[in-house]
């Protein structure tokens, strides 16, 4: 892969995070609200809480 080549997919990728934030309500608001979660199960809260500390870092 030359540099050029990946220049273009972390743009693509960085394209899709933006679009992918934007959809969740995370951009906007800094939470995942608009994300349906079980919170009567504990692997969803540990997917949702791991889910909202990546987007922090995004």
């Amino acid at each position: 892969m030359d540099i050029g080549e990946f220049e273009k997919r972390m743009d693509d990728a960085v394209g899709e995070v933006k679009h992918l934030l934007v959809q969740s309500g995370y951009y906007d608001n800094q939470t995942l609200e608009n994300i349906d979660c079980d919170r009567d199960d504990p692997d969803d809260v540990q997917r949702w809480n791991e889910l909202t500390n990546t987007s922090k870092l995004l």
